[in-house]
């Protein structure tokens, strides 16, 4: 927000860790139903590996903030995101179509990384997905569903694959494209010498806006098609967030049963040419995994076998036959491009518990070792917990409620087909079904799942495994107030990193071992980041700070997606905790009220809720709510009015968690007017209605 008193722009930069889905920030796109009893019940579950509780900000869309949660290691918390139809920022109606959503998905901000994980349960269907955090934005997409059969007889539950987009910056411009022929999306525009077959689609978006299209499957596309939405091309000229998937997805051999699977993707330049997935529980129809191709001449070959390969070109699919699998219930997938695979999968063998895994791909570069998983009951009473993890790695799975370890594992050699040299193994547990909370840890790198069942529920979920990409992160700079004289750069997601070559203004500067650099000039930095270990470089994009100017020191050429800016009540309590500012000015925020009332203006609400999100934060601090009217009215009622709505204020930040010790209200009347707003009331015209609004307001002094 930007206060009256003082303009503050100090970005609070988001970093992830290397660990794909463990991210300081998650963007969830909305979903989509045209069956409304079929998608009920809707959680948001959040866990972290920090020893020390978390705050979990969870906003609607972009800037409307719904709660700030408290998360810690031992249990995670489950957030109740309510019921459709009135769910916040999650499933939308057919009328929702094409259009832009301003409250749709969800953004959720913590300055410590974090899980998130949405989960659907209705009376007979569920899903469950997995958010990528920063690993799950990107720019180009290709986009799939559930596996899905045909029938045409279904009228109450139409089944829908739907793909929804959130932007994370503004003027963010959207195609969808490379839609194959036959495939309709609802109430899109046609191509003209095929009028049966959706055209090229071009829509923008601000920052945290939504947008959803939606394939009636049963009703719209003819049979033998109904899985040719797979492939679909998504580019943007910014980053976004994909959901993609199915709602009511009826089972592949087209028999009475259908099921929800949906999940976020991730964009092409995170997606990898080599997989291991293993088998759920179902039957091979069901088990049958997608691949979808990213570039031309793609040759994928199945458990190594150069006999059984599949040749594709950009967004191609092809769907592989769950006979594929092995004893040992895996199943190898490798190509010299880099390739999606979307695995059908199945929580027993009843056609109707079909779910949707996206899988990630194998990699030597993730430092990812760590997985909590809370409430996993909340799915299914039965869940098969899959690993896939380097030879020789010590797993285990710790039940976090007793702090036991109920299944350990040691590899020494793969279980992957014996013709095949590699160096991956997988594991099947069967979760025991008095055990809620679990933790999977390794001394080397895990991808996990869960596939989820109960009766005729099924649902999945992958935990780990994207790899986002590095990005610098100006420290110190970018505050207008409280501005330093240099900014120190930093570099997120640099795990796997071992030197970091600086440059400024194109010309090299300096190697250094760690991801820092101290940057006292004007000018526009980039770093390379090497592997050796991986054989690989990343260059960074570029931060340009600009010469020293009053009030501002460092400016972002471009909005960053990564940014989560600041209260001004933050950065007057973490400038105050410095010794060179012994005191914190009073910290004039947007709040506003009603005229003639202690009741503040609706648009103030969301506000007022980010100071709360900030006290709870920082649990130790105490403030004073001052509250001012104009000057309209005598003195003594002005006062009287200024002290209940310091009262109001109080009270509201109570009934949210503050504890009231740490609270102080006070009134000021019409005493102490803006500078920029003082006016005499006595000369008619002299304020106008702007000027006693902006009067009408409250301050906070940090008392502690």
């Amino acid at each position: 927000m930007k206060s009256k008193l003082f303009a503050l722009s100090l970005i609070c930069m988001l970093t992830v860790s290397g660990y794909g889905q463990l991210s300081k920030i998650h963007y969830i796109p909305p979903f989509f139903t045209l069956a409304d009893i079929q998608v009920n019940q809707h959680r948001l579950f959040l866990s972290t590996p920090s020893e020390k509780p978390i705050y979990v900000k969870i906003y609607e869309g972009n800037n409307i903030l719904i709660d700030s949660i408290k998360v810690s290691k031992e249990k995670g918390t489950i957030y109740d995101l309510g019921n459709f139809p009135n769910s916040k920022g999650v499933f939308y109606y057919l009328k929702d179509l094409n259009k832009r959503l301003n409250k749709g998905g969800l953004k959720l901000v913590c300055e410590e990384a974090f899980y998130a994980n949405v989960r659907n349960l209705s009376e007979a269907q569920g899903f469950s997905l997995s958010a990528k955090g920063v690993a799950g934005l990107g720019k180009e997409f290709r986009t799939g569903h559930m596996l899905v059969g045909y029938r045409k007889d279904i009228t109450a539950f139409t089944p829908s694959n739907f793909i929804s987009i959130m932007a994370t910056q503004n003027n963010t411009k959207v195609t969808i494209s490379d839609i194959k022929k036959g495939v309709n999306f609802y109430k899109l525009k046609k191509k003209k010498d095929d009028p049966k077959t959706t055209a090229d689609h071009t829509f923008t978006l601000n920052k945290g806006q939504s947008y959803i299209i939606a394939e009636r499957a049963a009703q719209d596309t003819p049979k033998g098609g109904e899985n040719d939405a797979f492939g679909t091309k998504i580019t943007a000229t910014k980053p976004i967030a994909v959901n993609c998937g199915s709602t009511v997805g009826v089972n592949p051999l087209s028999v009475p049963g259908w099921d929800n699977g949906i999940d976020q993707i991730v964009p092409i330049n995170s997606i990898g040419n080599e997989y291991i997935m293993v088998r759920g529980a179902g039957m091979d129809e069901m088990e049958s995994p997608i691949v979808v191709a990213a570039f031309d001449s793609t040759y994928i070959a199945i458990n190594g076998d150069e006999e059984n390969t599949i040749k594709l070109d950009a967004g191609d699919y092809h769907i592989i036959d769950g006979s594929n699998y092995t004893r040992k219930s895996n199943m190898h997938l490798k190509a010299e491009k880099d390739f999606y695979v979307y695995q059908g999968t199945a929580g027993n063998l009843e056609p109707m518990t079909g779910s949707l895994n996206f899988v990630p791909p194998l990699s030597n570069c993730q430092k990812f070792n760590e997985v909590l998983v809370s409430d996993i009951g909340f799915l299914g009473a039965y869940v098969l917990l899959s690993i896939v993890t380097e030879v020789g790695a010590n797993v285990k799975i710790i039940d976090t409620d007793t702090k036991e370890v109920i299944k350990e594992y040691n590899s020494t050699k793969s279980n992957l087909p014996k013709e095949m040299d590699i160096n991956w193994v997988s594991h099947r547990f069967n979760i025991p079904l008095d055990v809620n909370n679990i933790l999977i840890k390794s001394d080397k790198i895990i991808n996990v799942a869960l596939n989820y069942n109960s009766n005729a529920i099924g649902a999945a979920s992958y935990f780990s495994g994207f790899i986002p990409e590095p990005y610098l992160i100006p420290r110190g700079g970018q505050v207008s107030y409280y501005a330093n004289h240099y900014v120190d750069l930093d570099i997120g997601n640099s795990e796997i990193y071992e030197e970091f070559k600086w440059y400024k203004d194109g010309e090299y500067l300096k190697t250094s071992s760690t991801p820092t650099f101290h940057a006292e000039e004007a000018g526009t930095y980039f770093v390379t980041c090497v592997s050796n270990t991986c054989g690989t470089e990343f260059n960074t994009g570029s931060f340009t700070i600009n010469a020293p100017e009053p009030k501002l020191l460092a400016k972002v050429e471009k909005e960053e997606i990564f940014e989560e800016p600041e209260t001004a009540l933050e950065a007057a309590i973490k400038s105050k905790t410095k010794e060179k500012y012994e005191e914190a000015p009073k910290v004039l925020i947007d709040i506003n009220y009603k005229y003639n009332s202690a009741e503040i203006v609706q648009a103030s609400i969301p506000v007022l809720n980010e100071i709360v999100a900030t006290l709870k934060k920082y649990d130790k601090i105490k403030i004073e709510i001052r509250a001012h009217t104009d000057c309209r009215g005598n003195e003594a009622y002005n006062m009287a009015l200024s002290k209940k709505r310091a009262n109001y204020v109080k009270n509201y930040m109570i009934k949210k968690g503050i504890d009231a010790a740490r609270l102080t209200a006070n009134g000021f009347g019409e005493s102490e007017p803006l500078p920029l707003t003082k006016c005499d009331c006595g000369v008619k015209g002299a304020c106008s209605e702007q000027h006693h609004l902006m009067n009408r307001r409250s301050e906070f002094v940090i008392l502690n």
